[in-house]
């Protein structure tokens, strides 16, 4: 039993000393990777130029697009168009309602305003 609780005490302290990852500071240029594979699990439109995406992480990100991207506010669901790789970067698209809108930048960013990461949510 003592050899149990030495082992146990031991694998808390190796996981406490474990760094987590660092988080990219706001408005670095970034990519999603796995977006075709469920990486992106969650979105908020930002007006009619721009786009809040999370991670399966849990990360945000903000893409802009060439032009306006007029509807965004108002669908439910979009699609991805990534690169062979399953990436979602700045050269990538979205599709909504017979739509695509091209993006010009995807940049790391905090979560939009009034929305929390699903993760905390669900706590």
């Amino acid at each position: 039993m003592t050899r149990t609780l030495l082992s146990l005490m031991a694998l808390t302290a190796a996981a406490a000393a474990v760094p987590v990852a660092a988080r990219p500071p706001v408005g670095q240029p970034a990519s999603i990777p796995f977006a075709d594979h469920d990486g992106i699990r969650d979105f908020q439109a930002d007006g009619s130029k721009g786009l809040y995406l999370q991670d399966r992480s849990g990360n945000w990100y903000r893409a802009e697009f060439f032009g306006a991207c007029p509807g965004l506010n108002f669908t439910e669901t979009i699609g991805y168009e990534t690169d062979a790789t399953g990436r979602f970067d700045k050269f990538s698209r979205i599709r909504f309602d017979h739509q695509v809108c091209a993006l010009s930048t995807l940049v790391t960013a905090d979560a939009p305003k009034g929305k929390k990461a699903r993760h905390e949510v669900e706590k």
